[in-house]
């Protein structure tokens, strides 16, 4: 299970112990909860001012981008369809 708090960092917890098996720190204080998604054992989220990736297995960062926006940004999750790329009509 991963959880991110009202700091932006985000944790991974095991479900069969209850412990933390890791933390990955932006203390980036945002209004949240805003959560995070899991796909393909990629964990997505944001701070207040960047959207990142993380190995879902080890919690090392894979990518983070800085948002110009002066808006919160929000994480969108679609399920890909059979061919991995998303349907023809999302946004139509």
């Amino acid at each position: 299970m991963n959880r991110k708090d009202l700091l932006s960092n985000v944790l991974a917890i095991s479900l069969a112990t209850g412990k933390v098996r890791w933390t990955h720190t932006y203390n980036s204080p945002n209004g949240g909860p805003d959560g995070v998604n899991v796909a393909g054992g990629v964990v997505y989220g944001a701070t207040n001012h960047a959207a990142f990736a993380l190995d879902a297995a080890t919690g090392r960062q894979l990518w983070s981008r800085t948002l110009t926006a002066t808006q919160r940004p929000m994480i969108i999750a679609y399920k890909l369809g059979a061919t991995g790329k998303l349907p023809d009509t999302v946004g139509s």
